[in-house]
């Protein structure tokens, strides 16, 4: 999740690393401004912004986890149950007051964030 804006910092790391390298040779007057400006004109600009913003975009639905919801419903007390396919191999925690919980179990995953996750795994 830290890493999130990590792309757009890459990115703007590297027109600064340009437009800084650049600077001093205008300044002093090595160069003339507008030898200085890059050659690329507004379809390019257009082309390389809608190509970026596609490759985001596939690399976010490509992140997305794979979790279902299930609404879990009260039965008493402290005691709630929540129904799946007998036998479906799926993963929980639970949500309490915003709070993330892993229960005890016998099996465990790291997903790509590194949160922890319960595993339950039929007949084992």
């Amino acid at each position: 999740m830290a890493l999130t804006p990590s792309g757009f910092i890459a990115v703007l790391a590297g027109w600064f690393v340009t437009e800084i390298g650049r600077q001093p040779y205008v300044a002093y007057g090595v160069i003339r401004t507008t030898d200085a400006v890059s050659p690329v004109v507004g379809p390019q600009v257009a082309v390389s912004l809608l190509a970026f913003i596609i490759v985001r975009r596939v690399v976010f639905a490509a992140s997305l986890d794979a979790y279902t919801t299930h609404p879990a419903s009260k039965i008493d007390g402290s005691r709630w149950a929540v129904s799946v396919a007998a036998d479906a191999e799926f993963r929980y925690f639970y949500i309490v007051d915003g709070a993330v919980y892993v229960p005890e179990c016998r099996f465990y995953e790291q997903d790509d964030f590194g949160s922890r996750n319960c595993v339950y795994v039929p007949g084992k």
